[in-house]
């Protein structure tokens, strides 16, 4: 009896809070896909976002529901200690570093002030790969999904970052699709007759090019799991048939 009862109190517990975690992941997605259309806009129009005083408080305040997210989903967490060890990059990331250098008034280089708007993106970018990878009825597909997700904003975001830094100096780099198809090559390992001119460039070069030869290996490793679980359930399906078909009568 005590049992039963224990059951029914801690249940609608439970479901509160995954509806909560739900929403605050919810939200944290919203406000990192508005955070990438503002850096977006911000680098192909070139605006200087040290004067730019819209982006700061955007990107303050998305740092501060980043970080109030964190605090929030570990309050819910049944083991709060194991969460905040295995989650703390998120709050590192979700730190709003460029407000502390204006407020300090550091002098910090353009490239690694760029750099630095893309921090909170990462806290974003986890909860989108985890998003896509629900709408999956298999946890292989679940992974799989997640995988294309980080890969595809993997390359957008360094398609960003070598654009920002090359166009302006590498001839070979006219307009943001000659950026994506450099950074595309580079993470498929296959090569491209453009070539990076500033440090930055080959730094962003040589990590999608190590991305690719890291995670390309995992995508046929799914893509053989995923057509031998289907192959796996079509047998299954068929040999489900065949004994139906022999428990008929007449048969």
């Amino acid at each position: 009896m005590y049992m039963e009862d224990t059951s029914k109190i801690e249940k609608p517990g439970r479901l509160n809070r995954l509806k909560l975690a739900a929403w605050c992941h919810g939200v944290v997605l919203v406000l990192s896909v508005l955070l990438v259309v503002y850096i977006s806009i911000d680098t192909f129009r070139t605006w200087n976002i040290y004067t730019d005083t819209g982006y700061m408080r955007f990107q303050l305040v998305v740092c501060c529901v980043f970080m109030a997210d964190f605090f929030v989903e570990m309050w819910i967490s049944p083991d709060r200690r194991r969460f905040f060890v295995s989650n703390l990059i998120f709050l590192i990331v979700a730190i709003p570093y460029l407000n502390i250098i204006q407020l300090l008034k550091l002098d910090v280089p353009a490239d690694a002030y760029y750099y630095l708007r893309f921090m909170p993106v990462l806290r974003g970018a986890y909860v989108m790969a985890r998003s896509v990878g629900y709408l999956s009825h298999t946890r292989i597909v679940n992974i799989f999904w997640s995988y294309i997700s980080l890969m595809a904003m993997a390359l957008y975001f360094g398609t960003l970052m070598f654009y920002w830094r090359e166009h302006a100096v590498n001839p070979a780099v006219i307009s943001f699709w000659d950026s994506l198809f450099f950074c595309a090559s580079q993470m498929t390992t296959l090569g491209c007759e453009i070539y990076p001119v500033s440090d930055a460039g080959r730094v962003i070069s040589s990590l999608l090019s190590v991305m690719g030869m890291a995670m390309f290996p995992l995508f046929t490793v799914y893509m053989t799991a995923i057509l031998k679980s289907m192959t796996t359930r079509r047998r299954k399906a068929v040999t489900q048939l065949q004994i139906e078909h022999e428990k008929e009568p007449g048969s």
